[in-house]
Order: structure tokens, then C-alpha cells, then sequence
């Protein structure tokens, strides 16, 4: 199945929700893609992105992904990480997208149950900002 929902519009500060649910019978992936048109930056910006919106999708089982699947790896160790020599010392962890108009996630498997995609207007200086999202997968749409 496919739906795209477009010309929705979000503040800074604020979420939209939307769910979807899937079925245990399903061996189709779940996607969701998140675009919006950015306003220009001016030339001698130190980023090119104003409006930073994020896609976030909390799966039944309640892992949560963020938008381009971006991890960063951090030193638990105390000394920095020219300390952390062994596997264990180390944590990885998602972070949020802060450079791209374009965000996805994608669930490869997926358990049966609820999906709760959100729209987070992060960061929306020249509000309101227009977005479209697209859902591809064996879901059925709910209501939020």
C-alpha cells in the first residue's frame, strides 16, 4: 500500500502524529519518508537548512527510530576515548538528522501491532513549514 499525505503544515515546537498498523502477516517492510521544500539560506550561512523538522517512528514493540538512521558512538569511559580500549566501553546511539530536507525510516521486518509516526517541528524559525510524507507497507491507517 502507498499514502502520501502533503500540504500539512507545522510550528516550531509542535508534533503531528499519525499511526498505521500492521499485520503479523506481513513480510513487506514498513517506510516512511519525510520532505519539505526549505527556505534559501543566505550565502554565508554556517547551515544550509533553516526549518529542521524530524521524522520519528515508535514501533509496538516500542524501539525507536529516527529519521536517515543516524548513530554516533560514545566513550563511557572516564578519561576519554583514548581510555576506551574494550568494546563494552563504548555506547552507540541514534541522534536526529540536522542537515537534511529529506528523512526516512524503514523497519525491514516487521511485528505485528501499532506504529506511531510523528512530524516534530524541531526547529522552525520561518513558520509555518509545509511538509509531505509518504508510508509504503501491508498497514492499515488509523486514526490518532
Amino acid at each position: 500500500k502507498l499514502r502520501v499525505t502533503d500540504g500539512e503544515s507545522i510550528e516550531d515546537g509542535l508534533i503531528k502524529s499519525y499511526c498505521v498498523s500492521m499485520s503479523g502477516m506481513s513480510v513487506e517492510p514498513l517506510a516512511v519518508t519525510l520532505v519539505w521544500t526549505d527556505p534559501a539560506a543566505m550565502p554565508q550561512a554556517s547551515r544550509a537548512l533553516i526549518n529542521d523538522l524530524d521524522l520519528r517512528v515508535i514501533g509496538p514493540d516500542q524501539e525507536v527510530r529516527l529519521g536517515n538512521n543516524i548513530t554516533t558512538r560514545n566513550c563511557l569511559s572516564i578519561g576519554g576515548p583514548r581510555k576506551c580500549l574494550l568494546p563494552e566501553q563504548w555506547e552507540t546511539r541514534m541522534v536526529r538528522d540536522s542537515k537534511n530536507n529529506v528523512e526516512t525510516v524503514k523497519f525491514d521486518s516487521v511485528v505485528q501491532g501499532t506504529y506511531l509516526i510523528q512530524v516534530l517541528g524541531f526547529d522552525v524559525p520561518t513558520a509555518p513549514q509545509k511538509f509531505a510524507m509518504v508510508v509504503t507497507g501491508d498497514f492499515s491507517v488509523l486514526d490518532v
